[in-house]
């Protein structure tokens, strides 16, 4: 009679699902929506550091026209102010933290030239990023939304 019980005991324990911060603390990888929808990033993860980090791989024509490249003009380096702003990584450095959020990440604003400190979270869909100097507190949260493939040009 003992077998039964171990057997349903053990069956039990396999269909007990991962905690739900197991699932929300691997990278979010994949394609995301600026707010504004300004441009598109790629998420991708980095298993060397246990991170993930985030490049541009869209911009809007609003932006600029397909010839011209819009550049970092605003970078606080002077010798990166040339690099174009497509392919560019904002995001990087977020490592999971116990409550299943990302810390530890670092944001740069092309359009001000800025970095902050920056944390994470998943929102349904949606992607929240918190950005600020000292204390996140004192910070400006965006949102990214994910979508399944890149927009069609400038749309």
């Amino acid at each position: 009679m003992a077998k039964p019980t171990l057997s349903l005991i053990a069956f039990i324990m396999c269909m007990i699902p991962l905690p739900f911060t197991a699932m929300a603390s691997s990278a979010p990888t994949g394609l995301w929506q600026t707010e504004g929808k300004k441009s598109v990033v790629e998420v991708i993860a980095l298993p060397e550091s246990k991170s993930w980090a985030a490049h541009i791989v869209w911009l809007d024509k609003k932006q600029k026209e397909p010839s011209e490249k819009l550049l970092d003009t605003l970078n606080p380096d002077p010798m990166k102010r040339k690099n174009p702003v497509m392919g560019l990584t904002i995001a990087w450095g977020f490592k999971t933290s116990e409550d299943g959020t990302w810390k530890d990440g670092q944001v740069y604003d092309p359009e001000t030239g800025k970095m902050y400190k920056a944390q994470a979270r998943m929102r349904g869909d949606r992607l929240e990023l918190r950005g600020y100097i000292g204390l996140p507190a004192f910070g400006r949260s965006t949102s990214w939304k994910r979508i399944p493939q890149l927009p069609g040009p400038y749309e």
